[in-house]
């Protein structure tokens, strides 16, 4: 009897002494991951890096089976089996792991829905019943019949063209459920947000949010969108959106359209602009936008079209020059100083050049003389349009004669006021 008692203490004591060692240990601590599990039922592999051993403690109804149930420090593969979500919502659940002293970490999963869950969610949440075009939503039919809805011919939602079509309140989430998803159209609603979820949608070509200005108030855009880069076409225009355009935006090489006109964007335009080699139309115009035109915007050779008027730029490089194909070029109301870049003359494809209401010294380049493709001045309902404009500058000195031979500056010359009257100048530029 002496020596069980003496094999039962002993036994104590080690546990006791295990115990110990383990609690004695650091507070458990990992990484943060982000876990998006599909809305069927699976299985996935998690990877954590784990201040100290660990033990799983209690997981979401929803999740059937974590292992291996414990692990030590460093790196460790948890594999974690999940229902299906059979709901109209994403759900979020979480893994809690224990550590030494008390400690635990949470592990967060958010599980999606279906497509049509998706869909179905995005109605409920932007009054659904009151769209314009709302056939056959929340029906069992084919997602194919549903209105404005575009499939692939196996189910799959690659377009949703929701534009112009009364859609109020804040997109969910679910949005981002809509993996396939290539085509976007949500312009001239009232919707309140631009959800992060967004950033989800991988396979999104053409990206449309412009014009919710009425109900959208201080938003950012979500970092997650400069991660779509299989985008060719995004619009954020007359938004009131606030921030600055993040050098991430480098990372969207395959546009070819950007517009983000009428915002309250500030900051510098980011070099990194200069990496979207494909840019053919580039609208920056009337937000907040401060400092130099990057010297990298001479790497857009594709620009037909680029307005950064009304802003308060202050300086404009020389490289500008090198956008041969432009067609469009909007520079007025900024805060531009210094003479004209000369280099402005090499684009021989400019049919509208506005300059005014700006810092210009100097004179007209004679550079200029090669702009031969400008449109004349004409009237229009008793307005007079013109498609070339310095005024509104400090201009002075005599306009060189080989610009004045131009058919389009006779065009103009012969107005009494307008976009080359000097009054209006105002400058001493000679005529």
């Amino acid at each position: 009897m002496k020596k069980l008692f003496i094999y039962l203490s002993a036994a104590i004591l080690f546990l006791t002494a295990c115990k110990k060692d383990k609690d004695n240990g650091p507070p458990l601590s990992i990484e943060p991951v982000d876990i998006f599990l599909e809305h069927t039922s699976g299985e996935c592999t998690i990877k954590i890096n784990a201040s100290s051993t660990w033990s799983v403690g209690t997981t979401a109804d929803w999740i059937t089976s974590v292992t291996p149930k414990s692990g030590v420090a460093g790196e460790n593969s948890l594999s974690v089996s999940y229902k299906e979500n059979a709901l109209n919502n994403w759900r979020d659940g979480e893994i809690v792991l224990r550590g030494p002293q008390g400690s635990t970490a949470v592990l967060k999963l958010t599980q999606g829905v279906s497509q049509r869950g998706a869909l179905m969610a995005i109605y409920k949440a932007t009054d659904g019943d009151n769209w314009k075009a709302n056939w056959e939503w929340g029906t069992k039919s084919a997602l194919s019949t549903w209105a404005r809805v575009v499939t692939d011919g196996k189910e799959n939602v690659i377009g949703l063209s929701l534009g112009d079509n009364n859609l109020r309140g804040a997109l969910p989430r679910e949005i981002g459920s809509l993996k396939a998803l290539k085509r976007l159209e949500l312009w001239h609603n009232k919707l309140t947000n631009i959800p992060k979820e967004l950033g989800l949608l991988t396979a999104l070509t053409y990206l449309d949010f412009q014009d919710n200005a009425s109900s959208i108030e201080n938003a950012l855009i979500p970092e997650e969108i400069w991660q779509l880069n299989n985008l060719t076409y995004l619009d954020f225009a007359f938004n009131n959106l606030k921030g600055t355009i993040p050098t991430g935006i480098g990372n969207l090489t395959k546009l070819t359209y950007l517009d983000l006109e009428k915002n309250r964007l500030e900051g510098e335009i980011p070099k990194e602009l200069g990496l979207l080699t494909q840019l053919k139309d580039l609208y920056l115009n009337y937000n907040v936008l401060t400092g130099t035109v990057p010297k990298e915007i001479g790497q857009l050779t594709q620009l037909t079209k680029l307005r950064l008027n009304h802003n308060n730029l202050k300086t404009l490089p020389p490289e500008i020059g090198g956008l041969i194909l432009l067609e469009f070029l909007a520079l007025q109301n900024n805060l531009l100083e210094g003479e004209i870049p000369k280099e402005i003359g090499n684009l021989t494809k400019l049919k509208d050049l506005y300059l005014n209401n700006n810092n210009f010294t100097g004179n007209i380049p004679v550079e200029f003389k090669n702009l031969k493709s400008i449109s004349n001045a004409i009237t229009l309902n008793g307005k007079s349009l013109f498609s070339f404009n310095v005024s509104e500058n400090r201009l002075s000195g005599n306009v060189p004669p080989e610009v004045k031979a131009l058919s389009w500056w006779t065009s103009y010359s012969s107005w009494t006021f307008g976009a080359l009257n000097p009054q209006q100048s105002g400058y001493g530029l000679v005529y």
